[in-house]
């Protein structure tokens, strides 16, 4: 599945796009029993799951064990528009898993930039 905002981003200026891809995103590979971040963490990138699969366990509250993420699936989003920290964990349970982490400040120094000649 396509995020919104950036299919709406690669139709309207295919350029921002590829500058957003190139500057603000990373791959990470992330093994078997390894976290992506955990409660109480500033949050700083937003994540797009590209193979593999990942357990979100939200630590307040009562749980039903976790949210079983898969390639498509994307989260952590608010972190483009507000400072926060993470509410709950990310994790590799099984097979070793793909993701895409957009970093907050370079996604909004690309838009910024990016707004200028508009």
């Amino acid at each position: 599945a396509t995020h919104p905002l950036f299919l709406q981003i690669s139709n309207h200026d295919a350029a921002v796009y590829r500058h957003l891809c190139g500057s603000a995103m990373e791959e990470e590979l992330v093994g078997v029993g390894e976290e992506v971040f955990h409660v109480g963490m500033q949050a700083e990138h937003m994540y797009f799951i590209t193979s593999g699969e990942l357990v979100y366990t939200y630590m307040y509250g009562e749980g039903d064990g976790g949210r079983v993420l898969h390639e498509g699936d994307w989260l952590c989003e608010v972190v483009l528009w507000a400072e926060w920290s993470h509410c709950g964990q990310l994790s590799v349970p099984a097979l070793s898993s793909h993701v895409l982490r957009l970093s907050a400040a370079r996604f909004l120094k690309v838009i910024e930039t990016s707004l200028l000649w508009y």
